[in-house]
């Protein structure tokens, strides 16, 4: 659909505009508006619109002030998405979260993956088995779709954190990988997404933004089997030391043996949270863990303001959800050292809005960044890093 939008606000604020607006008008404005708004925000109505009795003065002037309303939304939606594609891309986004009801996007987004292939809605249906942090379901077959629900009051509720973090983010990269993240929720398009892959640096060390020197004190929270604490000393070398943290006691195990021998390297059987307590674990060799309070496999998480003497300058985190409670525990550091900050921002949805935030309370001088780094064969917008730098 092609339409000139200032010729078409033009007429339609001379219509409104005329104190002999007719209701043969307003037709022929609401037939306007619904063709301007299927093209900007993806639905013909927008979620304030109601039925206006325009037979008479009350109502008519209820239909003028919706309409210069609409108007002033449509120069908004201009203004935010001038620049680029990247910026119209986010208006796109943005006015679609902002103005369209919920239920409206929750039926359209349904109906968006209910169209497609059985094989793709298969995998989406087994996605918890993979994925121990999504606590929703995607099931076609039973018709549960509570983690596209979930998504969509995220972005309802939080669409203004989305516009606050798009233009905090420091390069276009970021402002592109933010936007088909998002996208790809709503769309499962996952083509657009795998073009965005990092396929140069390894996970968390991109050369271009992380600089690192001889002097560097690593902090790796969800080391895992020692896979990124290596690929840290094979993309830079030289260090002053590097903390490992990993929970799971199997896993750990593993650590050890793949980092025995490696200089100046301390490695920790706990977890990282805001406070020191111990809980309990479903002790497997996997990536996540089920947590309770009580259980067979005790753990200890520890604060690592407590837990780390010495200054630190570069933090990593990977901790299956408790990111943010990690990096409240690592606030000293944070605001005293100024530490570089390389944190998975997947794995519950808000966290993409809520650990930016939390690392600007602490300190607002880090430029922020987001690149993806997804895994071959998944098709869930999994390890995507936000960087604090």
């Amino acid at each position: 659909m092609n339409i000139d939008l200032a010729k078409v606000s033009h007429i339609i604020r001379d219509l409104i505009s005329n104190p002999k607006l007719s209701v043969q008008d307003t037709d022929k404005i609401q037939t306007l508006m619904q063709q301007v708004n299927t093209l900007l925000f993806h639905n013909p109505t927008l979620k304030f619109q109601v039925s206006h009795d325009c037979t008479t003065p009350a109502g008519m002037e209820e239909f003028r002030s919706e309409t210069e309303h609409i108007l002033e939304l449509w120069n908004e939606f201009e203004q935010l998405s001038a620049g680029n594609y990247a910026n119209r891309q986010f208006a796109e986004i943005y006015a679609f979260f902002k103005y369209v009801d919920a239920e409206i996007i929750y039926e359209k987004v349904v109906s968006r993956f209910e169209s497609l292939p059985v094989e793709i809605k298969e995998y989406f249906t087994n996605i918890q088995k993979g994925f121990s942090f999504i606590k929703k379901s995607l099931n076609y077959r039973e018709k549960d779709y509570s983690l596209i629900k979930q998504h969509v009051d995220v972005m309802c509720n939080r669409v203004e954190d989305y516009k606050w973090l798009y233009g905090k983010l420091y390069d276009w990269r970021s402002k592109v990988t933010l936007n088909e993240i998002i996208n790809y929720w709503f769309t499962f398009d996952m083509d657009r997404l795998w073009n965005l892959k990092e396929n140069v640096f390894p996970e968390y060390y991109d050369l271009d933004l992380v600089e690192c020197s001889s002097n560097e004190v690593l902090v790796d929270c969800g080391a895992f089997s020692g896979d990124s604490a290596m690929n840290f000393i094979n993309t830079y070398g030289e260090y002053k030391r590097i903390y490992c943290y990993e929970l799971t006691p199997e896993i750990y195990k593993l650590l050890t043996a793949n980092l025995s021998g490696v200089d100046n390297v301390i490695l920790k059987n706990k977890g990282v949270s805001d406070k020191r307590e111990t809980i309990y674990i479903e002790d497997a060799m996997d990536a996540g863990n089920s947590i309770a309070k009580k259980g067979n496999c005790p753990v200890e998480l520890v604060a690592l303001d407590d837990d780390i003497d010495e200054p630190v300058t570069c933090i990593k985190m990977d901790v299956e959800g408790a990111e943010k409670a990690a990096l409240c525990g690592a606030r000293n550091h944070i605001i005293n050292e100024r530490p570089k900050l390389l944190i998975s921002a997947y794995h519950i949805p808000e966290d993409i809005f809520d650990i930016p935030k939390l690392i600007t309370d602490m300190r607002d001088d880090y430029k922020l960044y987001l690149r993806y780094d997804g895994k071959p064969g998944l098709m869930w917008t999994c390890d995507y890093v936000l960087y604090a730098l």
